[in-house]
């Protein structure tokens, strides 16, 4: 009989299945890996600071433990890209004459090794751009939009169209929403950098604060943030065929735009605080989408 054991603490687990299996002499057994990679570790496989890497321990009952080095190759993704870089790429991400990590070390001049990140800075990354743009045009009036979940083979094509650019947008809207809320969520730095989050906290009920500290977030997620709430904004306009209300926009932005800080204890935070602090986020967000909003 042969057991396959993972060794302990090393990143990027690989789930196993079917860990126990009798193996006669002379036959063969396909064993099949699936790696799930989270969103704390998107950014820093982009960067090329962590690899696709764990070791299996093969044991034979009565023999010797082999140790089964796994690698596999991780292609750059949009997903958990900074707002920072995602808005001078012009071209998608899979198309780059530069590998990503050398992307992240571009100052805002650019750099002669690529005529992309010589270009403008985009007010908002194209993707953001594609995934409203196709709501607009194909889901204003759908109702459970944000609320509903999208269809899982769809959203695998999605994003391998939004980091190649190869295909088109055909997909249910609910699949495109969700691209869009996994997108946000998978930043590294928030819309609402973490260093603002407590100001945002205090100031929530206070439409003028919030538009003061809003001039004061780096362009790109003052940018990113305006957009999103206009485009929320408009589909406010159809409420009666989409069942849309400003509170459900604002709770569900609100906890994406609004990154909680990590306690630097490691100590995770009652219920109870957890849900003053999701409606203290509501309550930011709603201000704009209640209030046109401009510099």
């Amino acid at each position: 009989m042969a057991l396959l054991h993972q060794v302990p603490q090393l990143p990027l687990p690989i789930p196993l299945s079917n860990l126990k299996q009798f193996l006669c002499t002379g036959k063969q057994q396909r064993i099949s890996l699936s790696v799930y990679v989270d969103f704390e570790s998107l950014p820093h496989l982009n960067e090329g600071t962590e690899t696709l890497e764990d070791i299996l321990v093969f044991h034979v009952e009565g023999g010797a433990d082999s140790f089964i080095t796994v690698r596999g190759n991780f292609l750059p993704t949009c997903f958990g890209m900074p707002l920072s870089k995602m808005v001078k790429m012009h071209r998608f991400v899979r198309e780059l004459p530069v590998p990503v990590a050398k992307l992240i070390e571009l100052d805002d001049h650019g750099s002669s090794e690529s005529d992309v990140e010589q270009l403008p800075s985009l007010s908002i990354p194209k993707e953001v751009w594609m995934l409203t743009d196709y709501l607009y045009n194909h889901g204003l009036e759908t109702e459970g939009l944000f609320t509903e979940r999208g269809l899982r083979h769809e959203l695998g094509i999605l994003i391998e169209m939004l980091d190649t650019g190869i295909g088109h947008l055909a997909c249910s809207v609910h699949t495109a929403a969700e691209a869009l809320l996994l997108l946000l969520e998978a930043l590294p730095e928030p819309v609402i950098p973490v260093s603002f989050h407590q100001k945002c906290m205090e100031c929530c009920n206070n439409y003028t604060l919030c538009k003061q500290l809003l001039m004061r977030l780096p362009i790109e997620h003052r940018n990113l943030f305006k957009y999103i709430a206009a485009f929320l904004r408009e589909l406010l306009t159809h409420t009666e065929m989409n069942k849309l209300d400003s509170k459900t926009l604002a709770t569900v932005f609100g906890s994406m735009c609004l990154r909680s800080p990590g306690d630097p204890t490691g100590k995770s935070i009652g219920r109870r605080q957890q849900q003053q602090m999701t409606k203290k986020k509501a309550a930011f967000f709603y201000n704009f989408l209640i209030n046109e909003y401009d510099d």
